[in-house]
């Protein structure tokens, strides 16, 4: 009984709270309404009706148009009027403004990002991932104090520990797992008569129909499970990955778990997704367990190596032999939770934060640009052939390419550039106003009213990439620019036309990580294979947007092994 009691009391409290905010956003609604008949600094976009006070655009963007395209729509529509902001919300619990001005989009992230903190879902996501990671915690000066603790585990010199031992082995598997995939798919005349000798996993010509975003989220799950991880076992790894692979397809099919209001309302979605987090939770406890025994013994064996510092003042790069300009040293077993082990203010419910948000965030993310950036090699074949050329004239067929043969690789850069671009699996973010403030656009922004960046509207300003801004074309990254160094700087200090990883105080701490993951797959995809689409005309399925956007169904590409004589 008192188990029963206790749970209405829990549904009470949720439906109050929902009701609160209901009359919350009901009233901040009726106000926009006022202020719209006036106001000339914002288009309102929504629609008609009931459904238009409410829900605003909400209606358009989630029927009849693919994800992300509603939101272009509405920015660009608010820029042809002259207007410095579109106005719409999700819900009627928060309207929105979409600052469509990139001098205000830099005011706000930049010059003033102490005063725009993470807005109210980020507090439903502590409910996923925990209150102390880096992307749920609000507070700017706890933010700050995290982020110096954590950022030694993203140091250069970290980094191309990770390559060799990390991103090198567990590209081989996946271009392993890749090829007995086309073995077993072949469609090839002489594949379906070929002898059983003859049947190799590596027979240069053989090719396949295959949907590969299955094959590249588990790759990228495995990669940052060893990359965060010391794992002594496979199982362990299976587990881990297994369990994570579950748990962002639960989130992907009931994305609304994501508002706040609704987080705190008893659903059967919900006790799934919680009951299955605590699972890995619980899982990631136990290995955390594991690597704070095996650092102890490695301290009662031998001298321990100093770890690299975490000072505000720490360079971020690291000389050839392994050390950086402190002299801190790294062990080729460490990982990403091993560095934060050491650092005696991050507790073990932190660390494990922590683990949780590298898990999710490193994994979808990148297994989702990796999809999109196998489709534009097989929808731009000489894109494709042109990378295969700057590849191949630095990495010898049946390689794996590393860290420092990656870095240099002018296009192979452009090309994954250009992808985030236009495939940024990630639509865009928001922030929330601890104030009233009127940006550099004249624009007035009232206290507690959300604003949203659309990553996939800033990214195509005609002004900053020209007219064919639409046009998949990584040139415009290279070929067009005199000096490519000034371009991109611009493009993501100044100009706010390109953000996949955000920018500012708050950007993506894994930048870094997830770039070198990137190149060292593609590079490793483009010399061992060949992508084409099935036919000319082949339509790529429109994107739906979960927590993030991805392919409605799955992307099938013809792919083929390349034979070891094509560079030569």
């Amino acid at each position: 009984m008192a188990a029963i009691r206790s749970a209405s009391i829990d549904v009470v409290a949720a439906v109050a709270a929902i009701f609160a905010a209901a009359a919350s956003g009901f009233v901040a609604n009726v106000l926009v309404q006022f202020r719209e008949a006036t106001h000339t600094h914002y288009v309102a976009a929504r629609s008609r009706g009931i459904k238009g006070f409410f829900l605003r655009h909400m209606p358009e963007v989630m029927s009849t148009e693919p994800a992300a395209m509603a939101e272009i729509r509405f920015f660009n529509e608010a820029r042809a009027a002259g207007k410095k902001a579109a106005l719409y919300g999700m819900t009627c619990f928060h309207p929105t403004y979409t600052l469509v001005d990139p001098v205000d989009v830099q005011y706000v992230l930049v010059k003033r990002a102490g005063f725009y903190p993470k807005p109210g879902v980020y507090e439903a996501l502590k409910l996923f991932i925990g209150e102390h990671g880096l992307v749920t915690e609000r507070d700017e000066a706890k933010h700050a104090i995290m982020r110096r603790l954590v950022n030694p585990a993203f140091k250069t010199v970290f980094l191309k520990s990770l390559s060799a031992n990390v991103f090198q082995p567990g590209v081989a598997a996946l271009l392993q797992d890749l090829r007995s995939r086309i073995q077993s798919h072949a469609t090839t005349p002489d594949q379906a008569t070929a002898d059983e000798d003859d049947q190799q996993t590596d027979r240069p010509g053989s090719r396949a129909l295959l949907e590969v975003e299955s094959t590249l989220t588990a790759f990228a799950l495995r990669v940052i499970c060893k990359a965060a991880f010391r794992f002594h076992d496979e199982k362990a790894v299976e587990t881990i990955s297994n369990g994570f692979f579950a748990l962002t397809a639960l989130l992907q099919e009931a994305p609304w778990l994501l508002v706040p209001a609704a987080s705190r309302v008893p659903h059967s979605a919900l006790t799934r997704v919680i009951a299955a987090l605590d699972t890995q939770k619980r899982n990631i406890r136990v290995i955390i367990d594991a690597m704070r025994r095996d650092q102890k013994k490695g301290q009662q064996q031998q001298p321990p190596a100093s770890p690299i510092r975490s000072r505000p003042d720490a360079p971020n790069d690291a000389d050839d032999d392994g050390h950086d300009e402190t002299g801190a040293t790294v062990d080729a077993s460490d990982r990403l939770i091993d560095i934060m082990l050491r650092e005696q203010q991050l507790t073990d419910d932190v660390v494990i934060s922590h683990g949780v948000t590298f898990l999710f965030a490193g994994h979808d993310t990148t297994s989702l640009t990796l999809n999109s950036a196998c489709y534009c090699l097989a929808r731009y074949p000489e894109v494709q052939n042109r990378l295969f050329e700057e590849i191949a004239s630095c990495v010898a067929f049946n390689t794996i390419p590393t860290y420092d043969t990656v870095s240099d690789l002018v296009y192979l850069d452009s090309f994954l550039r250009e992808v985030l671009r236009l495939h940024c699996p990630v639509t865009g973010f928001g922030r929330l106003p601890i104030e009233d403030d009127v940006l550099p656009s004249g624009l007035f922004l009232p206290k507690g009213h959300e604003i949203w960046f659309s990553i996939v509207a800033l990214q195509r300003l005609p002004e900053f990439y020209g007219a064919d801004a639409e046009n998949f074309r990584p040139e415009r990254w290279c070929d067009d620019v005199e000096d490519r160094a000034a371009f991109i700087n611009r493009a993501e200090q100044y100009s706010m036309a390109y953000l996949p990883f955000s920018i500012g105080k708050r950007n993506c701490i894994g930048k870094d990580f997830a770039m070198m993951e990137l190149k060292v797959c593609t590079a490793a995809l483009v010399r061992q294979l060949q992508f084409a689409l099935i036919a000319a005309n082949y339509v790529k399925p429109p994107d739906v947007q979960g927590v993030t956007r991805r392919p409605a169904t799955p992307i099938e590409l013809l792919v083929s092994i390349r034979d070891g004589a094509d560079a030569e």
